[in-house]
């Protein structure tokens, strides 16, 4: 056995193949407080205006309307097909739909075989002000996410739906930018996360989750997300105000129980052990068991 499989076959051992609940739920933490399904849609939303090939996609806007076309290769080789239509603008209220938005890179390999990673983003996500410092958002809308598998060939895959709605307040703006210093979101829905066949979905509810980046960068000042996932609870709470983190983390609990701090944003989430939490040797198995299984595949496709 190669050196890399023992190390993999010892992770494995220590953590064993099937995550827990508790390490699926701070997994899913990233993405499921309401500020992330709010910043996420602006985010696509943004990105998928944001081509600077005029050929690809093909853009063409009647009135208010944008739609935005793919079934063409870009300058860059990425290969773009679906549709997107944005109904408004994203400087005030507006309606974006994704139909099989799909963008997918020029074809890498891994010791000769394929190896490709893109983005397919479907459903709809909304922005409607109500007043001059309260508006609504609802996200309904799924991203899947492929990408090369680091342990060797094979792709692991990551899909992130969310059915969600919420509110954002913004406050004043004291350093006169012409950015709203404060925000506020408040929110409940559905959030589910799929790791190549490792799913799970909670009800998840964010109340009084306040950002303030001349305070602290990223984080939340205050604030609570309650995550719901059967017969289990884990509650995030924001401590931006009084524990202002680089990398932003909360504080978690599971069932009751203390479980450390875990990542509330960003790609990997990363677990500062407290508590009764222990997540980090079970994150690394989960890894390993995607490695491992993309391994054997390898090895039985060289066999055969």
């Amino acid at each position: 056995m190669s050196r890399r499989l023992l190390l993999l076959a010892a992770a494995l051992a220590a953590g064993g193949c099937g995550p827990s609940t508790k390490h699926q739920m701070i997994d899913i933490v990233p993405f499921a407080t309401a500020r992330d399904p709010y910043f996420t849609a602006r985010k696509l939303a943004s990105s998928t205006l944001a081509a600077t090939d005029p050929a690809c996609p093909v853009v063409t806007t009647m009135g208010t309307t944008t739609m935005i076309e793919g079934g063409c290769t870009d300058t860059d080789g990425n290969e773009l097909s679906g549709t997107a239509v944005l109904d408004g603008s994203l400087d005030g209220d507006w309606t974006m739909t994704w139909t099989n938005f799909t963008r997918l890179p020029p074809e890498s390999t891994c010791d000769g075989e394929p190896g490709d990673s893109r983005v397919i983003i479907d459903g709809t996500a909304s922005v409607t002000a109500m007043s001059a410092t309260v508006s609504t958002f609802a996200v309904d809308l799924s991203e899947i996410d492929t990408t090369a598998n680091l342990f060797g060939c094979g792709d692991l895959t990551t899909e992130k739906t969310w059915a969600y709605t919420g509110t954002v307040e913004t406050g004043a703006d004291s350093d006169g930018d012409a950015t709203p210093d404060e925000l506020t979101f408040d929110g409940t829905g559905t959030v589910t996360r799929d790791d190549n066949g490792r799913v799970l979905v909670v009800t998840a509810t964010t109340t009084a989750q306040l950002m303030d980046r001349t305070v602290c960068d990223q984080e939340p000042l205050s604030g609570e997300t309650t995550l719901v996932a059967g017969d289990h609870t884990g509650v995030v709470t924001n401590d931006g105000a009084t524990d202002c983190d680089d990398s932003p983390t909360g504080a978690f609990t599971y069932d009751g129980k203390d479980a450390g701090e875990v990542a509330i944003g960003g790609v990997c989430t990363v677990v500062r052990v407290g508590g009764s939490g222990a997540a980090a040797p079970a994150a690394l198995a989960a890894g390993a068991c995607l490695a491992l299984a993309a391994l054997a595949a390898r090895a039985r496709r060289r066999r055969s």
